[in-house]
């Protein structure tokens, strides 16, 4: 059942480009997100990771293998360079103190960043989760409560809510 929630939740993004709001400091924004050609999205491992932290972000992209059309390919610089006047992005995933990803392709940079927090504390089923969400940023996925429309399809029952601010 979760194989077929999480194929369908992607068959969406057969579009290359899409606009959305996106919250930024409490405010909300006019937002383009570019999503990758052909749904392959190279990518870069942190030479400071670990050999395990690199064998759960690689399970992580093998489950988007397995149950999308999305492909994780490894990044070759010598294949990837300014070439006729053609511009070739990348996603690079990188330890840090925080988990963090900009979606989609990061046009205005070239590299979209992946931040990762591995620290030891979390359970490796939660890293993998945790992963898998980051990636699911960098394919172009965002938060259904930043969407555009989302007073559309979410409605908020403040009675239910057990709020303390």
């Amino acid at each position: 059942m979760a194989s077929k929630i999480f194929l369908s939740f992607f068959l969406i993004f057969n579009l290359y480009i899409i606009t959305t709001t996106l919250a930024d400091d409490y405010k909300r924004h006019n937002y383009t997100i570019y999503l990758w050609k052909n749904g392959r999205i190279p990518f870069k491992l942190d030479e400071y990771l670990s050999h395990k932290y690199k064998d759960i972000i690689l399970e992580s992209m093998n489950n988007f293998h397995q149950y999308t059309c999305i492909r994780f390919i490894p990044y070759e610089s010598k294949y990837h360079h300014h070439h006729h006047h053609h511009i070739y992005y990348y996603t690079n995933i990188i330890k840090g103190k925080k988990f963090s990803t900009k979606p989609g392709v990061d046009k205005e940079n070239y590299v979209t960043t992946v931040t990762l927090n591995l620290d030891e504390e979390n359970g490796y089923r939660q890293r993998l989760r945790a992963i898998t969400h980051e990636l699911a940023h960098v394919v172009g996925l965002f938060h259904e409560h930043q969407r555009p429309d989302r007073d559309h399809y979410i409605k908020s029952i403040q009675e239910t809510c057990s709020c303390t601010f």
